[in-house]
């Protein structure tokens, strides 16, 4: 057999594979252009070191439990640049701008309102400082946070999503050094 036409079962495959998912991608972006997905390997250093010290402070109080310890102690820690009040990093614009874990969210008189067939729920974020987790698309996000009325003053998760906002405001920070 000529080897130079030869292909393996495993060549072609690789390449099947490649296709499909380059075509999910193409489609996954028309969707929703700002979704990435990246991996730890990825992400800009200070986010880096600060989802590792939400993995490693999980169930655990941070500093006087408010929620602004939970971005103020890495930061910290990072050493990264920041006015050690409310302004932690750069300034995103999440409709232009990629969100990456490790990105900080402070949230001003915020209302949310969602609704499934028969229930509501409302949230409210009067003044809360809290850690993007995981980006699952445009304004869906887990939050780490923490003193919240579902976990107390221990850092645990939850599911936002910002395109249910009724009223206040919002900002997203990329910390950094």
């Amino acid at each position: 057999m000529n080897k130079c036409i030869s292909i393996s079962f495993l060549g072609i495959a690789l390449m099947l594979f490649s296709f499909f998912l380059l075509t999910n991608l193409k489609a996954a972006k028309k969707e929703s252009p700002l979704l990435l997905v990246l991996d730890n390997d990825t992400l800009p250093e200070v986010n880096n070191q600060i989802i590792a010290f939400v993995d490693a402070h999980l169930h655990h109080k941070v500093g006087y439990g408010e929620c602004w310890d939970l971005a103020a102690i890495p930061l910290n820690n990072s050493n990264a640049k920041w006015d050690k009040r409310y302004v932690f990093g750069k300034l995103l614009q999440p409709d232009t701008d990629s969100i990456f874990p490790g990105d900080i969210i402070q949230f001003e008189g915020v209302v949310i309102t969602t609704r499934k067939e028969n229930y509501k729920a409302t949230a409210y974020l009067e003044h809360h400082t809290a850690i993007i987790y995981k980006v699952w698309g445009n304004k869906k996000y887990t939050l780490a946070q923490q003193n919240t009325s579902d976990l107390g003053r221990k850092v645990g998760f939850g599911e936002i999503d910002l395109s249910h906002l009724d009223r206040g405001r919002y900002m997203i920070y990329r910390p950094s050094k």
